[in-house]
């Protein structure tokens, strides 16, 4: 009707500019403006029947109106546009082909990728295609991860593994580059996972004169819940208690009742309800894996309300459960209760073999140079371990995966064994703990040592120390954090553990400590203390390849003798502590994996970290490494050397089938001695990131097109496109005038104007 009335389409009105083809000088056109006034009121004067002045006026009026409108189209108005010449240049066609475009959310069950098959249209039913080939060359390209030829616009799948949009603008910059190109038509969802930024090529498109115009499609209104995140820890003990942290997201679903499902390997082990509240929702889970070796598990957001898109409900994962074996060596200055307690609740500990070297006569100042202190030694392999005390040099120290030490005095130790105590920690990567007692801490004279420097609190200076408050009976506060930690899980839901701590027995005495070093964590403190100015009883860091732990009581033996005889409290928490110190300190032999899960032909780079038995690097290795893929084939991976910022043996591999992946990798010397191995995994399955946050991203593609000069276009309005493109400026364009005289709007005005004039003229009776 518009075009009918007016002549041509509305985009010729909003894109041009109004001229005329005879204009006369004003005053001319207010002189005839004028007689003409002035004629009709002489004319009304003369009238047979008296009439009003309103009654008079209108009448003027609607002459007057009327012969404006002639003299108006004696000018000849023109609406002058820029007008593409026809067939002269090209559009480049994008249309994304990933498989965010198999989302149902266009109305009644559409598809994205069905409703961008109609509007293209086909030989029975033209659509946005034949349009633009009206002014245009068009070349059509699909894109997802890559850009390929479009010869049908019916040949699109929508099974693009991911979304590179700078990729696909990049490549019609670059064939604009050899071909004439007007612009870029964009039809997507705006859903990008590509390592580029858009807007940059989108800026670079306009600098070319080439503006991007981008059809939005799919429902910014779509109802969904999305699992966006897992946060476990990869690799834990046997029978540890994991917590998993899952970052929930959800679009227009807010305090819906959700539940969070664990599987392990296939078998459903734990089901959890959770509120939505808000746009995310952050909720944890804790369970103990049932299996060893390495495990797949999935966690899935089960919903109550249809969604639109499901594949971003669930996250797969893999837990390293190997069961492993660390030796801890336990240094005590004398013998007492808590040496004694920790040793029984280690026992049967299959994971931990404690070595202790516990002190039973101390050389005093008046002895013979012949009088040695005596020492007690449990858990060593041969005689010779431990014969002359703590070790001396690095080899024997790094042979253990954590160090404790009890009550005993920072001058038992040399400098050269303090000095290498620091290494086995920042350097080898163990674990270091100091018990609290009357001669641990500053009470024990590290304050100023080496020693200090791995710890996770300052100490006080060894004047202001004070001495063991043994008499000081309290209940061990457990912060925020603590709460949160593996070390401190009594069990396996929070309120239960939270318990299971209000249940423990009072402690009795602690060392003054200072403040918490930056990075570090403060797992519980004295009930008495001020939150600037805590009381620390217990916090960890980590400390260069390793990780160290401070524990300032001296009592924790009485969590065993006042609980009854079933409860294993404290056993759990010692063999916690012992296999967060130990389990985790790495081999000389070590593999690594940038993630634990890849898609297909994705490339898997396999990091080898080879060292002698000081953990000092070894840069001439040899490595031989076999991926054993799900089908039960095996390959062989070759590694080269690089020393890009820390030396490490580097091999890649590209995974053809989706599964899990077990790595084995073997060392040797250059003369050929087997060093050692590792093992390690992975797994593949194709990729879900296209239905994260796969809502119609418009604000994002707004941007696109505003930065390129170019428009946007909701899916709904994309029947416009065409003709607007038409009439952009560019310079395969020119200017073109449309006369507006014939308009049959014009001659339809005239009309009814006149015949309202000559009705109410008649219902006056005027001739």
């Amino acid at each position: 009707m518009f075009e009918f009335l007016f002549k041509y389409s509305p985009v010729i009105f909003s894109e041009g500019a109004v001229t005329f083809n005879y204009l006369p000088s004003l005053v001319f056109l207010l002189l005839m403006a004028v007689a003409f006034a002035v004629s009709i009121w002489v004319i009304y004067q003369r009238t047979t029947i008296e009439l009003s002045r309103v009654f008079k006026g209108t009448l003027i009026g609607l002459k007057i109106f009327a012969i404006l409108i002639l003299l108006f189209l004696l000018l000849e108005p023109v609406v002058t546009v820029s007008r593409v010449m026809p067939r002269k240049s090209s559009l480049i066609v994008l249309v994304d082909d990933s498989k965010s475009m198999s989302i149902k959310d266009v109305g009644r069950g559409k598809s994205r990728q069905s409703f961008a098959l109609e509007l293209l249209g086909n030989p029975d039913k033209p659509g946005l295609s034949q349009s633009l080939k009206e002014n245009f060359k068009t070349q059509m390209y699909k894109f997802s991860s890559d850009v390929r030829h479009l010869p049908e616009s019916n040949d699109l799948s929508a099974d693009g593994a991911a979304t590179d949009l700078a990729k696909g603008l990049e490549f019609a910059e670059q064939l604009g580059k050899q071909t004439a190109v007007s612009g870029v038509v964009l039809i997507t969802d705006g859903v990008d996972n590509g390592n580029s930024d858009p807007l940059g090529v989108a800026s670079a498109l306009k600098a070319n004169g080439l503006p991007v115009f981008v059809v939005g499609v799919g429902s910014e209104q779509t109802k969904d819940v999305e699992l966006a995140k897992v946060a476990a820890n990869h690799s834990v003990i046997e029978n540890s208690v994991v917590e998993l942290s899952a970052l929930i997201k959800n679009k227009n679903l807010e305090d819906q009742n959700v539940e969070l499902e664990l599987r392990e390997e296939g078998r459903v082990i734990k089901r959890q309800s959770v509120i939505l509240k808000g746009s995310a929702t952050r909720a944890s889970l804790k369970f103990s894996p049932a299996r060893k070796g390495f495990v797949r598990y999935s966690l899935t957001v089960l919903a109550k309300q249809k969604e639109s898109i499901e594949e971003n409900n669930s996250k797969r994962f893999l837990i390293d459960n190997r069961s492993r074996q660390a030796r801890v060596l336990y240094v005590e200055g004398h013998p007492r209760a808590e040496f004694k307690f920790i040793r029984r609740a280690l026992d049967g500990d299959e994971s931990i073999d404690l070595v202790s070297l516990l002190r039973t006569r101390k050389a005093g100042a008046g002895d013979s140079p012949e009088a040695k202190s005596k020492f007690y030694r449990q858990g060593v392999k041969n005689q010779l371990e431990l014969q002359s005390g703590y070790p001396v040099t690095k080899q024997d120290l790094f042979k253990y995966d954590a160090i404790i030490f009890g009550s005993i005095e920072q001058e038992f130790f040399n400098d050269v064994q303090l000095q290498n105590t620091l290494e086995f920690v920042s350097q080898r990567g163990g674990g270091f703990l100091m018990l609290g007692g009357s001669h641990s801490f500053a009470q024990g004279g590290y304050s100023k040592s080496v020693i200090e420097k791995l710890l996770p609190v300052e100490l006080p200076p060894q004047s202001l120390s004070g001495r063991l408050a043994s008499s000081d009976k309290y209940r061990l506060l457990i912060t925020p954090e603590g709460y949160r930690n593996a070390i401190l899980q009594l069990a396996s839901d929070d309120a239960s553990n939270r318990a299971a701590w209000d249940k423990l027995s009072e402690l009795a005495g602690h060392n003054p400590l200072g403040r918490a070093k930056p990075g570090a964590t403060i797992l519980a403190v004295h009930p008495l203390s001020e939150s600037q100015n805590p009381k620390i009883i217990m916090a960890q860091q980590r400390f260069g390849r390793g990780r160290s732990m401070a524990f300032a009581a001296a009592s924790s033996w009485l969590w065993q003798m006042g609980m009854p005889h079933q409860d294993t409290s404290h056993e759990r928490f010692w063999r916690q502590v012992m296999r967060w110190l130990a389990l985790n300190s790495p081999a000389p032999i070590e593999s690594h994996l940038d993630k634990d899960s890849y898609v297909p032909n994705e490339q898997v780079t396999l990091k080898i970290d080879v060292r002698d038995s000081s953990y000092a690097t070894i840069n001439d290795a040899t490595i031989k490494a076999t991926i054993r893929k799900p089908s039960g084939g095996r390959i062989s991976v070759p590694f080269r050397w690089s020393s890009n910022g820390a030396v490490e043996y580097l091999g890649v591999y590209h995974p053809d089938e989706e599964g899990m992946y077990l790595a084995e990798v073997n060392a040797y010397s250059a003369s050929g001695e087997f060093l050692g191995k590792s093992e390690s995994a992975f797994y593949v399955e194709e990729s879900k990131a296209e239905f994260a946050n796969a809502h119609l991203q418009s604000t994002f593609l707004k941007r696109i097109a505003d930065v390129s000069g170019g428009k946007y276009y909701h899916q709904d309005e994309a029947k416009d496109m065409a003709s607007e493109i038409s009439v952009m400026h560019s310079s395969y364009s020119k200017l073109v005038d449309h006369d507006l005289w014939d308009m049959p709007i014009w001659f339809l005005l005239v009309a009814v104007i006149l015949c309202v004039e000559w009705y109410v003229r008649r219902g006056r009776g005027l001739s």
